[in-house]
């Protein structure tokens, strides 16, 4: 029987070989059209890796010097980050509010901006591309975002650490990338472009893998701490995290919350601009599809196994971490 149909099929190979060419084609077309579908909808499905659905955010503004009521005195360094701790500490004992934290810099779980490096584990000489975020220590950062223990220290003790000027923060898959475990106990990396003179950052902790950006698969991330505050990031790079308690309407709060805000959250020439939810924000970020070129291409390379993302370009907001320290 089979002999018979092969026998037919030969026999008539040049009508048969157009339908052929036909059927490899629309295979073909298909495949362009639903592999991305495919990829991009089993990257959604990727667990967010921190708790999003109670948290909201407020940015914050400044007078400007020709503005009615600007005050030249509350610009000093020390007014600025006093009424900004303030602010966060005003927000904490708001009604229905579980935990408010400071968040610092312009890299953080699904912001606008983003800030690379390239380092190497101790011993190593591959490097690996890392993002990373700044945070400030004793603050309950990682508890506000929602953010779950690794291996070793809790977040509550990655919160309350006593970092020194190299300590850092990895997530589970920089261990694996950099190590090949998910044990941060006595690991230690040194910055890329620091080899001949090479400063060694010890891993004091970590927190399970997380996705940085919701269009992206998890990437690397280590967290910085930030032993000083520069109050130059005041009001530009400074805002207030918030996770409500459990059973607070996101809706009511927000409605409630921005007009007091209004009244209570300003000092100074410093005052709240805005509170939005985090749903709104990782939407907002996911429709202006606003991902610095240096990223896409440096995500693009990683995924390709070609990692070299910080010598292409510095992205745009860049800017060197406190205390002097350099990440490129």
């Amino acid at each position: 029987m089979l002999k018979l149909i092969f026998k037919n099929l030969w026999a008539r190979r040049r009508r048969n070989g157009w339908l052929l060419a036909e059927l490899v084609l629309v295979s073909i077309v298909s495949w362009i059209i639903l592999d991305p579908v495919i990829v991009v909808t089993h990257d959604r499905n990727i667990p967010l890796g921190y708790d999003a659905d109670r948290l909201c955010m407020v940015s914050l503004a400044g007078l400007q010097p020709q503005a009615p009521g600007y005050d030249p005195q509350a610009q000093d360094s020390a007014v600025m980050v006093g009424n900004y701790l303030q602010f966060v500490r005003r927000v904490q004992d708001y009604p229905g509010v579980e935990l408010a934290a400071p968040v610092l810099g312009f890299c953080y779980p699904n912001s606008q901006g983003s800030s690379n490096n390239m380092l190497y584990a101790e011993g190593d000489t591959i490097a690996k591309s890392v993002m990373m975020v700044e945070f400030l220590p004793h603050t309950r950062f990682f508890e506000t975002f929602g953010f779950q223990s690794g291996k070793g220290r809790t977040v509550e003790e990655l919160s309350d650490y006593n970092y020194t000027r190299n300590d850092i923060v990895a997530t589970d898959n920089t261990l694996e990338a950099l190590f090949h475990t998910n044990d941060p106990s006595g690991k230690r990396c040194y910055n890329a472009h620091h080899e001949g003179d090479a400063t060694y950052m010890p891993v004091v902790g970590a927190v399970e893998t997380f996705r940085m950006y919701t269009e992206w698969r998890p990437v690397p991330v280590v967290f910085w701490p930030i032993l000083s505050i520069n109050h130059s990031d005041i009001p530009e790079s400074a805002r207030i995290l918030i996770r409500l308690k459990k059973d607070v309407s996101m809706d009511h709060f927000l409605h409630d919350f921005r007009a007091w805000m209004v009244k209570e959250l300003r000092a100074g020439n410093l005052f709240a601009r805005e509170v939005k939810s985090y749903d709104q924000l990782i939407t907002e970020r996911e429709y202006t599809g606003q991902l610095p070129f240096t990223v896409a291409i440096w995500q693009w390379r990683l995924s390709s196994s070609s990692i070299s993302a910080w010598e292409l370009s510095v992205p745009s907001g860049y800017k060197p971490a406190r205390d002097g320290r350099k990440w490129g």
